[in-house]
């Protein structure tokens, strides 16, 4: 009997805390299900019923002994990156305000070197232009420029940190450069020209703007003001079919006029379009700085007259049946899809599409041109300009649909230096104002004797045995 007692005083208690941990348990339950301002669903409690149901019967039992239990922290489920998330792999980065993107930088950067004409070179790429020039809107960083004198091989290449607005000038003679910053201002020279006058048969009298000069066919006339000209040739015992043309005379360029024997029949056709309205027109691939509507020469077969827009070059073929006074509508023109490639000896020589100067210099593929008749002529200062006229049909197999080669003839030229006492006196070449005054260099002069004349406040001074040397820069000077 006393065993019996001690085993109940033994058991007493913990079978009195069990049932007090079964009473409790329901209530603790159900207040896992308990959040301050709400409910949880009835789907957490069902997922999470069991696990609390145990964790508080656990905390029950310790709780009788005094002791207590804590529950672990639920570990955080794994965020799932979005593409719109800007941490996502997938989503480009998103740039604050104010953070610098070192990729939009642009570079604008101006090349010169001494001599000038060196045929330029980007990252290993010709761009078709020749010293001085500027490039524009260059992405920063590293670029290798390089400067051929011949367009043979590199006299200067070297990798060069370009950011914002820089000038490279480089000495090629003596090796050196300089990268120094800010923008210098590209010169381009806005002096005279020249004219090449040529016949066949040569040695005809050459007569510009009615002045008869002492030199005959063929013949490089320098000092010429920009603009439009008359030329004519005299010989007594040949008979021209056409005796008297006109030009447009560029700064620093020479441009050719040929006379002929053979036959040919010039009207006059006015000129008309909607679509090139107020555009300027070339015939024959020669401009005469006229404009649609316009009322111009034609003469020959197979003649053809142009234009240029931002689209390309275009041409339209003029039929040799069309009457004096007619009127010519130039209608939707052909796709400007082909291109030609355009080389020369020496390299550098800046390349013309009907006249149109492109920008570009040899040896460089022109594109947008359209299909028919173009003249393609290229210049260079020092050297007779030449040209010829090419049929374009556009063929999307080759690189370029036509390729053209020239040989430039040079002529002997040197400089002409007029300086007076009074600055601003007006100079006279070959009895024509030259458009320049006192002091002016004239460069390229074809070597030869010139008859000058300088006018200041009325009063004026002449010399006519003014010699231009080659290689050399003549100097005269009047005491007006």
């Amino acid at each position: 009997m006393n065993y019996v007692h001690g085993l109940c005083d033994r058991l007493f208690f913990p079978v009195i805390g069990i049932l007090l941990i079964f009473l409790l348990v329901p209530g603790v339950a159900a207040g896992s299900g308990e959040t301050i301002g709400g409910n949880v669903s009835p789907e957490l409690q069902a997922s999470s019923g069991g696990d609390n149901w145990i964790a508080s019967l656990w905390s029950g039992i310790f709780g009788i002994f005094g002791a207590q239990v804590e529950e672990m922290p639920a570990e955080p489920e794994e965020a799932l990156l979005t593409p719109e998330d800007p941490l996502s792999p997938e989503a480009d980065p998103v740039q604050t305000d104010g953070e610098d993107d070192s990729s939009s930088k642009t570079a604008d950067l101006a090349v010169l070197s001494e001599p000038s004409g060196a045929l330029i070179s980007l990252d290993g790429e010709y761009t078709g232009r020749t010293t001085p020039a500027t490039f524009s809107a260059l992405s920063s960083g590293i670029h290798t420029v390089s400067l051929s004198p011949d367009g043979s091989s590199a006299r200067f290449d070297k990798p060069l940190s370009l950011s914002g607005e820089q000038t490279l000038t480089v000495d090629l003679s003596a090796g050196s450069h300089t990268l120094s910053e800010g923008l210098v201002e590209i010169e381009t020279y806005d002096g005279t020209g020249s004219i090449f006058v040529d016949s066949k048969p040569d040695g005809a009298t050459i007569v510009i703007d009615g002045k008869t000069l002492q030199w005959k066919t063929p013949h490089v006339v320098s000092g010429i003001k920009p603009g439009v000209h008359t030329v004519s040739v005299k010989n007594g015992w040949v008979d021209f079919s056409v005796s008297t043309k006109k030009c447009l005379v560029e700064s620093g360029l020479v441009t050719g006029v040929v006379f002929n024997q053979e036959q040919c029949y010039p009207r006059s056709v006015t000129l008309k379009s909607e679509r090139f309205d107020k555009a300027e027109v070339s015939v024959n691939g020669k401009r005469l700085d006229q404009k649609i509507p316009a009322t111009v020469e034609i003469s020959g077969v197979s003649s053809f007259v142009s234009v240029r827009d931002d689209g390309g070059y275009y041409s339209f073929l003029v039929s040799d049946f069309i009457d004096g006074g007619a009127e010519y509508v130039l209608g939707d023109p052909a796709p400007a899809t082909a291109s030609v490639r355009v080389t020369s000896s020496p390299a550098g020589a800046g390349i013309s599409v009907d006249g149109f100067d492109t920008g570009y210099a040899t040896p460089y593929t022109i594109e947008h041109l359209s299909d028919g008749p173009h003249l393609i002529s290229v210049s260079s200062p020092g050297y007779i300009s030449t040209e010829q006229r090419v049929l374009l049909t556009d063929d999307l197999t080759p690189l370029e649909d036509a390729a053209l080669s020239f040989v430039l003839e040079s002529y002997p030229y040197g400089s002409l230096t007029i300086t007076s006492k009074s600055e601003g006196a007006m100079i006279y070449l070959h009895g024509k104002d030259t458009g320049e005054v006192t002091p002016h260099t004239f460069r390229y002069m074809r070597i030869g004797t010139y008859d000058l004349k300088v006018i200041f406040g009325g009063t004026s001074q002449t010399r006519d045995d003014v010699t231009v040397l080659p290689d050399r820069d003549t100097v005269c000077r009047f005491d007006l």
